[in-house]
C-alpha cells in the first residue's frame, strides 16, 4: 500500500506544481529552479530568503 500512497502523493504535488506555476508565472519556476521537490538538498541551501530586514 505505501507504494500507492507515495505514486498518489507525486501526483498531487505535480498537480500543484503545475497549478503554483500557472497562477505564479516565472517568480514561482525561479523559486523551483533553486529548491529541491521533495527530499532537501545536503549541504548548502541554494535559495536565500532576503525578504527580511535587518534591524
Amino acid at each position: 500500500m505505501f507504494p500507492i500512497l507515495v505514486w498518489m502523493y507525486v501526483r498531487l504535488a505535480r498537480q500543484e506544481e503545475r497549478e503554483a506555476l500557472a497562477e505564479f508565472g516565472d517568480e514561482y519556476a525561479r523559486y523551483r529552479a533553486k529548491t529541491p521537490a521533495f527530499l532537501p538538498a545536503l549541504g548548502k541551501a541554494k535559495y536565500q530568503d532576503n525578504s527580511s530586514t535587518k534591524p
